[in-house]
Order: structure tokens, then sequence, then C-alpha cells
């Protein structure tokens, strides 16, 4: 959306001729862009929203989706037909389940496609002065070894996606566990700010960029890394050629063997793992917890705490924004 108005180049909104502008992802969306979409359109142009409220609200203010849903002013259609997991799947069970605020369906067959690892079934994860580090463990032997050998998945298609950034259950050291475990020896590799790249390394843009013409939450991959000229040739997904990221440019890529499940929100994959521990109490939040399970399309294994769990599925405290978005469609429409 950034890029169709383009914002950061300029203040003011480029216009919107189109006949039709469909904006996917609508949950995502807070006030000021919502304000600067509708400042952009054409009197003629028609909007058609899509989008799921029950996942995370936008980082920035407002709850524009669930406003304009709730007011009873926009014509809604609910889809209740799921497409992305297979007829009968436990993750979509759990999926439901979880906005309900009823607990887990834990997967009991070699089959199943939802499996929850907590001291219940693994008694490591019992000792609680060693919880952090033994479900970091369990999640890197989830992702280099078991889930590959039992699924038959490449690691690149399973996705760690964790509620925090610290700690060491965080996107940080497990980002450095699995580089570790999945690409100790690249051919060539910079340090950028203290962090490490490597020829092989899975990628991340955390900011947007018109100049590269690479975005925040673009996910890639790099290819080779040339040391003379202070150059990264990265192919990120989506793309046919390889974009040259200057090596000072680097600054704004992180590791994504691991990233939030903020950060994953509207992309999918064939499995996820969800580390989940008391620790991250904050955000044990029900928008949370749906958001990451349901970025799965073929496989969920959530690994920590019972309690942890319970919590992140009874919170949901986390939908609670003032606003007057819907108070205010009302008003006008009436």
């Amino acid at each position: 959306m950034h890029r169709l108005l383009g914002l950061g180049k300029q203040e003011e909104p480029k216009k919107v001729e189109e006949d039709v502008l469909v904006i996917d992802e609508a949950s995502m969306i807070d006030i000021p862009l919502m304000e600067k979409v509708c400042e952009a359109l054409d009197y003629r142009t028609r909007v058609l929203i899509v989008g799921d409220a029950d996942q995370l609200p936008s980082v920035g203010p407002g709850n524009v989706l669930r406003d304009m849903i709730n007011s009873g002013m926009v014509p809604t259609v609910e889809l209740n037909q799921v497409f992305r997991q297979a007829e009968g799947s436990l993750i979509i069970e759990n999926a439901h389940r979880i906005n309900a605020g009823k607990p887990l369906q834990k997967g009991e067959r070699p089959e199943d496609d939802f499996w929850v690892i907590s001291e219940e079934n693994y008694k490591p994860l019992a000792a609680e002065d060693a919880v952090q580090k033994t479900a970091a463990e369990m999640v890197v032997r989830m992702v280099t070894e078991r889930i590959p050998l039992r699924r038959g998945m490449n690691p690149d298609e399973i996705w760690v996606l964790s509620p925090v950034n610290k700690g060491e259950c965080g996107v940080d050291n497990l980002n450095a566990l699995l580089q570790k475990a999945l690409n100790p020896n690249p051919d060539t590799k910079v340090e950028i700010w203290n962090r490490s790249f490597g020829v092989g390394d899975r990628v991340i843009q955390t900011v947007n960029d018109y100049d590269l013409g690479i975005f925040n939450g673009d996910v890639g991959r790099i290819v080779s890394i040339d040391e003379e000229e202070d150059l990264m040739m990265i192919r990120f997904e989506g793309r046919d050629d390889e974009t040259v990221v200057p090596v000072e440019k680097g600054r704004n890529l992180k590791l994504a063997y691991a990233m939030t499940i903020h950060k994953s929100q509207g992309s999918q994959a064939r499995a996820v793992v969800i580390p989940l521990l008391s620790q991250h109490y904050m955000l044990l939040q029900r928008n949370v917890l749906y958001t990451g399970v349901t970025r799965a399309t073929e496989l969920v294994v959530i690994v920590g705490q019972e309690k942890a769990i319970r919590t992140a599925i009874r919170r949901n405290d986390g939908v609670d924004r003032l606003t007057r978005l819907e108070s205010l469609l009302i008003e006008q429409m009436l």
C-alpha cells in the first residue's frame, strides 16, 4: 500500500484512479494509513477490503477492520469455508477453539497436523530453571531433524514463530542457533553491526527501501557476497531476479530462520513451530496465538508450557483499543 501510494517518498499520497482497489490483510491497517488511502481515492473507485479481524491489529493506532465490521455500516461478507488447510484439519479446529477460548485439540495420530510438546509429554520441559534453554533446543531439533525426517519437509519450508525478540526462545537467539545448525560454514560471510550474514542465510528486510525496491517483511536468501565491492546478491521470494544490496544497507536486514508472529502476519508456510513460555507473558494473547497457528498450511508444533498455552488462549484483552471509527461511521451513515 505504501508503494502504491508513494508514501515514504512524498507526504501526499499518489491518486488512485483505478475502478476497483482491493486491499488485503486489512487487519494490519492503522488509522493514519487508512486516512491516506481515502485521500488518494477517486470518487468513482470501489474498494474491496479483505482481512481477518481475529488476527493481530495494526502496530499503529486504531482498529480499522474490526471497527468497520462492528459498525454494521459497511456491507460485509464472512467467509467460513477454509482453503488454506485440508478438510478435517486440527489446525482449523484449533483456530476456532482459540477464538472461542477453548482448550486445544492435540494430535495423537502420526498423520495429525497439530502437535503440542510440553511438560506433559516431554519431561525436561518441567524444569523451570532450564525451560527456556530446553525449549530452544527442541525448536532447533524440530526444524533440523524431526519435521524433515517425519514429514519430508525441507527446513526452508518450516518457520519458527516466536511472540518475542529477546530471551533464549526469542527470535534473536533462535536465529543464531538455527543459523549455526543450518548454515554453519558459508562460503563467504560479512559482519554488519555485530551480526553475521553468510551465503545461504535466509534474511528479512525490516524497512521499506524504495531505492532498492525491497520492503519491510520481504524474505529472501543470500546468493552471493562480493567482498571487494561490498555487495550482497539476495533472491527475495516472488522475484525472478536477484537484488543487489550494498553491505552498508545490511543494517536493515535480519536473519529469518525465526521471526516474530507479528512479522509473519500476511504470510504462510507449510509448517510453523511456536515456542510458548510463561516468560512471554506480555504477549501471551489469544490473537497472537491465533495468528501464529493460522500461518501454517500443513503442520503446527507448539513447544512450551501448558500454563503458557492456557494463558494465551484465555487472555483476549489485546483486542481492546480506544477508537472512534465505529461510532463515527454510525453517526455519518444514520
